[in-house]
């Protein structure tokens, strides 16, 4: 954006003036629902709110972050709203992992956890209070980061019980993140898939090289919710096209491997063209898209299929 805006600051880790626009990005890489906040915000107190405004029939319950989309306030609230938090942490080795009482001991372990242990009483006192805030989150009442931004850094009992609970959640989140590989696999998959989709919006937002002209907050998040129109348009006919020449592939002879196609993705935007002359027919009917057949490997006695 413009740097005479009221919203418009210097981001310190991107660098230059401009807003921070948080995407919901589907696992199937669609973009669900976006939001526009200022650079200074911590994004994580605005990742739920995303969530409570995605009106899709995607109702995720597990999402991915990076860094900044976590902290014990996060990991606390996303518990009680049944949203499983799974991360991608920057020098996760550096933060605290508590132990559940503080008699517990480890034989082999024992060094990688702090001297704290879990205030458990706190959490029983204040749980109807942190249950009925998370019901008024659920009914609308009140917005995720209202509470965030209050609970994060508040001395009050309720919000030490929120951050407490988010302990006890984040401590468990890294003891499986250290023993499965999986789960390392898992997430680092689902947060590349952001990051292209980041370079991808990029791609088609290059009007006015990339600059939200409006100076008026609600155009400025219609800016940000066109591009995803457009991204999510481009998507599918990625998809289709890839799906069509595929299957064209199949059908010739060749022999296409299962593997190979589930390592694709619709981002690709080598053959788009951005700028040039186009027309709309509404003469000509487009193909009807195949959603039930699958792409069957083409060797003899193959027996793996994948749906595209």
């Amino acid at each position: 954006m413009y740097e005479q805006n009221l919203l418009s600051e210097q981001h310190i880790r991107y660098g230059g003036y401009g807003g921070i626009a948080l995407y919901l990005l589907s696992s199937t890489y669609i973009a669900l629902m976006s939001n526009f906040i200022a650079c200074s915000a911590w994004e994580g107190h605005y990742l739920l709110d995303v969530l409570e405004q995605n009106r899709s029939v995607v109702q995720p319950t597990m999402i991915h972050s990076d860094t900044q989309g976590q902290n014990e306030a996060i990991f606390g609230l996303a518990f009680l709203r049944g949203i499983e938090l799974l991360p991608r942490i920057r020098n996760w080795q550096d933060l605290i992992l508590y132990r559940p009482t503080a008699e517990s001991t480890y034989t082999h372990i024992d060094s990688i956890f702090s001297a704290r242990a879990i205030d458990w009483d706190l959490i029983r006192m204040y749980l109807p209070d942190l249950l009925r805030m998370a019901v008024s989150i659920k009914e609308g009442r009140i917005t995720p980061s209202t509470i965030l931004c209050t609970i994060s850094a508040g001395q009050s009992k309720l919000a030490q019980a929120c951050r407490e609970l988010g302990r006890v959640r984040r401590t468990g989140f890294l003891l499986k993140f250290i023993a499965d590989s999986e789960l390392r696999t898992l997430i680092h998959r689902e947060t590349n898939k952001s990051e292209q989709f980041n370079s991808f919006t990029k791609w088609l937002g290059f009007g006015s090289a990339g600059v939200i002209r409006e100076n008026d907050r609600s155009a400025q998040r219609k800016a940000i919710k066109y591009n995803l129109v457009v991204a999510n348009a481009m998507l599918f006919y990625n998809t289709v096209k890839l799906t069509h020449d595929l299957r064209a592939l199949i059908h010739a002879g060749y022999y296409v491997d299962a593997a190979c196609v589930a390592s694709l993705n619709p981002y690709s935007t080598k053959d788009l063209e951005r700028f040039g002359k186009y027309t709309l027919s509404l003469a000509v009917v487009p193909e009807p898209v195949d959603y039930a057949s699958a792409i069957v490997s083409a060797v003899p006695g193959a027996a793996t299929t994948t749906t595209a």
